[in-house]
């Protein structure tokens, strides 16, 4: 393979130092991204608390600590979502996420295919995020996949904030 026949953006992409998947994390696009699904998560379920607890409590059962977990979920989402958006503490937010969003889909399973609930109450009373199981499924596990990179490739010290 002779290197200088290759077109010259081609020969740029193989001499980058850093692979294209890299460059694009520490755009921190991913982080923005993910940061915005938390906030408008968090603030969702805020606005219409009572039928979130309801929610939690149908996973959970009636007890004070489904009503105690169901208050603090909203605003770790919240500052989950706005450490993400802000560069505060990258990987550490970004495996927040993660634990966060393994747990949502996981109870969104069960319910879905044990209780046949259909509405996943991701964005509580946002009905413009409400959409059908499937749909709900594939955006958790690809927000799933972008928290995993998000942590796997970590902003530069430069571009973070902490």
């Amino acid at each position: 393979l002779n290197v200088l026949s290759l077109p010259r953006t081609t020969y740029i992409f193989f001499m980058a130092k850093e692979s294209v998947l890299t460059y694009f994390v520490k755009k921190s696009w991913m982080l923005y991204v993910l940061g915005f699904f938390f906030i408008a998560s968090g603030l969702g379920k805020a606005i219409e608390i009572s039928s979130f607890i309801t929610l939690v409590q149908s996973l959970l059962g009636k007890s004070i600590w489904a009503g105690i977990a169901a208050l603090i979920i909203p605003p770790v989402e919240v500052a989950i979502g706005l450490a993400l958006a802000f560069h505060i503490y990258p990987r550490y937010s970004s495996a927040g996420a993660m634990v966060l969003l393994t747990v949502f889909t996981g109870a969104f399973a069960y319910n879905y295919f044990v209780n046949g609930v259909e509405d996943c109450g991701c964005f509580g009373a946002l009905e413009i995020f409400k959409t059908s199981p499937l749909i709900s499924f594939i955006r958790n596990f690809s927000l799933m996949a972008l928290a995993v990179l998000c942590f796997r490739y970590p902003l530069s010290h430069e571009s973070a904030l902490w």
